[in-house]
């Protein structure tokens, strides 16, 4: 009840987002849902060139079979310890980081000399070479992840060069868009419950009402397609021998994700220097619509 709830509410709240007409979503297709303004913000906070950190440090993908394989591992775990174990990390204005890469500095800690107002000349001097981070990492399917990684380089205490994202950058078009009802702050992972709420009711919105619909639901591995092919592509992960209905329903979530225009969704970069470009969801479908929910919030509420 209260997940039909929830999709009533905030198709109510979205009702002057959504147009009467099926569109297929392409960079300018946003325009027919009246979200083009969030869709060029969107682009704007995502636009930081990652080539140095892709090039220098993030060289690996995770693999189809790879993800696959993590969620039968991992999709029951809650991961009760914190993702910054183990990892030198800052925490400061700039919001949570989670340190990679660092000069030895003589072994100390980071805290001492970045970011410390009150270090000496020689400990400034100790900044020498390329700081790695990620901000606010999360668990997600056996992996540390962040939609937000950073490179900073110094050269003896002078900051010579920056890439990637230092203040803003949502995980997913759906995680910024969702801020017009009124998610104004808060860290990436915060605003996952609100783009997916926001995901499945613009899935639905073309079905017409099915007041007798048996509830199904489903778990799908949401991925970019690999190589030099542009756009998305969704995997049924579970159940593993599903009836007519599900099939149906997931073929029907399958159409509206391939239409999904690409950088819709952000990868998500590892503690152990891969990308991840997907994302797991549990979708269920019933009388009242269409309710998708993201692995990492779920798992996160079993701690």
């Amino acid at each position: 009840m209260k997940k039909g709830l929830s999709i009533i509410i905030w198709l109510l709240a979205l009702g002057p987002l959504i147009p009467t007409d099926a569109q297929v979503l392409s960079d300018d297709g946003w325009l027919n849902y009246n979200l083009n303004k969030e869709w060029q913000t969107y682009q704007y906070r995502s636009k930081d060139d990652l080539y140095l950190l892709r090039e220098k440090y993030f060289r690996d993908t995770i693999t189809i079979d790879e993800m696959k394989a993590a969620f039968r591992a991992n999709k029951d775990k809650p991961f009760n310890f914190s993702p910054y174990s183990g990892h030198d990390s800052i925490f400061s204005f700039r919001g949570n980081l989670l340190n990679l890469v660092r000069p030895k500095a003589k072994g100390l800690p980071l805290k001492r000399f970045y970011m410390n107002p009150n270090k000496t000349k020689e400990e400034a001097k100790l900044l020498d070479g390329d700081l790695v981070f990620l901000r606010y990492p999360q668990h997600y399917m056996g992996y540390v992840v962040s939609p937000q990684p950073l490179l900073e380089t110094f050269d003896k205490g002078r900051i010579m060069g920056r890439e990637g994202v230092i203040m803003w950058g949502e995980a997913s078009f759906f995680s910024q868009a969702q801020r017009v009802i009124g998610y104004l702050d808060g860290t990436w992972e915060g605003h996952l419950r609100g783009g997916t709420l926001m995901m499945g009711i613009l899935m639905g919105k073309d079905e017409p009402p099915q007041p007798n619909r048996p509830e199904r639901t489903f778990s799908v591995l949401l991925y970019e397609k690999p190589g030099a092919q542009k756009g998305y592509d969704v995997a049924l992960l579970e159940p593993n021998d599903p009836d007519d209905v599900t099939q149906r329903d997931f073929l029907w979530m399958k159409q509206f994700m391939e239409k999904l225009p690409q950088g819709t969704f952000r990868p998500y970069y590892t503690t152990d220097f891969r990308i991840l470009p997907a994302r797991y969801y549990r979708v269920t479908v019933n009388k009242c619509g269409w309710l998708v929910e993201d692995y990492m919030v779920i798992n996160k509420k079993k701690r």
